[in-house]
């Protein structure tokens, strides 16, 4: 146990306490305990009678249940750092390592930097580690971390098994029902129909039947100003949403087989140590049937997947077109989608941000027939590339390309000569301690002729660095022009160039409402 034993008054102190499901026991059937070790009036019991002992000054508690120690988006402990910036707390303590994180990128940040650039003293009692002490749980604390990271996850591998077998089993762990359901008052780990919702499902798969995309459903239940499920759940959204349905949204409830009654989990996963998900292929679900009451007839439900899948495969046709991906609105910066818009199989633009929400009028449509557009870029980029690479150009490069090779010639002689000088150091300093012995020089010539030798050592390494980043620079100016000449060249010698060279010449092309273009290199021609 560490005891303070400098000037107490001067701190300002917090004490941090936290406790996640990851801190308790796991039986062989998958059953939890809790381990009263590690709960918060364990640690707070501690952390007082360490106060007390020592006379601190106590600012605050700060305490997180139920937070998980594999990343730092913690409300508690947000709160803490907001106070710490505010000048308000100069002294962190807490149990131990664990308790403040077991992500070792993360704890390790907080204790080996930010702490210390904010002038904090760190104290973790039970790993006798403490900042502005010599202690041997300083030198531990970083194995300490790595331990506690690789137990942690450890842990959340064993839950997520545990958790996998449960869902193969038929058990709905979600932290919240799918849309149109709720969890069963009777049994949380079995589904019902909240019917409320499950009006709208039924509604979704009615369009999809029609034959209504899931674009064209968001929109309308947007203008009926149906609230999206976020909204009927009254989860809070960082990002505003306008109330407005998501194309996104509709189609994985289309593809969702729980609203026929077959229990659908492991659509997303989790991204150790940040709070963030992904989606898994659809050969990772899990899938149970006949779980609970579907929703949705079977009949419809097939009905609306070869809808969707003729749309995917065959109603839309595929382009690979040259501009796509490079191509933004001047406007409101989103993406400039390209699609097949009438019968003649012709592609047109559109803002993909207005074609989200054209009803709401966020942005405007930005339509152009493609084809044109491409030709009309491909001709902007080959009169730019043909101004800049005229014969005058080619042979300013060629003059600066020789003046680079001359210059670079030069630093390497330069560069060779004065790492000569400095390999023959090594004979000088044996040279003067020779004269030394053989009493050709007294001891006070001896040090004066090392003093000057060191001296001048030290000023040929020092012009040998110099002389080495002048030889790079030089390098790197001849390399950029040879790659601009070469690319450069390289379109002009296409009638319809490759993506690949696309990308190597050009950033973006935005596209203003007034249908004016902007090409943005990714180099100064």
């Amino acid at each position: 146990m560490i005891y303070i034993t400098c000037n107490n008054t001067k701190y300002k102190v917090a004490i941090y306490m936290r406790l996640s499901r990851e801190d308790d026991k796991t039986d062989d059937k998958g059953k939890y305990h809790k381990r009263d070790s590690e709960s918060i009036n364990n640690q707070r019991n501690i952390l007082k009678k360490y106060i007390s002992q020592n006379n601190l000054n106590l600012l605050g508690e700060y305490v997180d249940d139920g937070y998980s120690g594999s990343n730092f988006d913690r409300p508690n402990f947000k709160r803490m750092i907001s106070d710490i910036e505010k000048g308000l707390i100069n002294m962190v303590i807490v149990k131990d390592l664990s308790r403040l994180g077991r992500n070792n990128i993360e704890t390790s940040k907080y204790v080996d930097r930010y702490f210390p650039i904010h002038k904090v003293r760190f104290i973790a009692l039970l790993d006798d580690v403490d900042t502005e002490m010599d202690t041997m749980g300083n030198e531990m604390a970083p194995f300490k971390i790595v331990v506690n990271d690789y137990y942690n996850r450890i842990t959340s591998k064993n839950i997520r098994t545990t958790f996998k077998n449960k869902k193969s089993e038929g058990l709905f762990l979600g932290w919240k029902a799918p849309y149109g359901y709720r969890k069963s008052s009777v049994n949380k780990y079995k589904l019902e129909i909240d019917e409320e919702a499950a009006k709208v499902v039924r509604r979704i798969f009615y369009l999809a039947k029609e034959g209504n995309s899931p674009g064209q459903i968001a929109n309308i239940l947007s203008e009926d100003n149906i609230p999206t499920p976020s909204m009927y759940a009254n989860i809070n959204r960082k990002v505003k949403s306008y109330n407005l349905w998501c194309s996104r949204t509709i189609d994985e409830m289309l593809s969702n087989e729980t609203y026929i009654g077959n229990l659908t989990q492991g659509r997303r996963k989790k991204i150790y140590g940040v709070k963030m998900e992904i989606r898994t292929p659809k050969e990772d679900w899990i899938i149970v049937e006949n779980t609970h009451e579907p929703i949705v007839d079977r009949e419809t439900f097939k009905i609306v997947q070869k809808i969707r899948r003729k749309k995917l495969k065959g109603g839309f046709e595929i382009h690979n077109y040259l501009f796509r991906h490079f191509l933004r609105c001047k406007e409101c910066s989103h993406a400039i989608g390209v699609t097949v818009r009438n019968t003649r199989r012709q592609s047109y633009t559109s803002c993909t941000y207005y074609q989200k929400y054209s009803k709401y009028k966020l942005c405007t449509p930005h339509t152009m027939n493609y084809g044109k557009l491409e030709t009309e870029i491909l001709s902007k980029i080959r009169e730019l590339c043909e101004k800049n690479i005229d014969k005058n150009t080619l042979k300013t490069i060629i003059k600066n390309e020789e003046k680079n090779n001359n210059r670079y010639e030069k630093l390497k002689i330069q560069f060779n000569e004065f790492q000569d000088k400095l390999d023959n150091y090594d004979n000088y300093f044996d040279d003067i301690y020779l004269d030394l012995k053989k009493n050709i020089i007294n001891e006070e010539q001896y040090n004066r002729a090392k003093v000057r030798l060191e001296k001048e050592k030290e000023d040929i390494i020092e012009r040998l660095k110099k002389t080495k980043q002048k030889l790079s620079n030089t390098s790197n100016e001849s390399a950029k022009e040879k790659d601009i000449v070469k690319f450069i060249n390289k379109y002009l010698s296409f009638e319809k160039p490759p993506k690949q060279l696309i990308a190597l010449l050009i950033d973006r092309v935005e596209i203003d409402e007034n249908k004016k273009i902007d090409i943005y290199f990714n180099f100064k021609i």
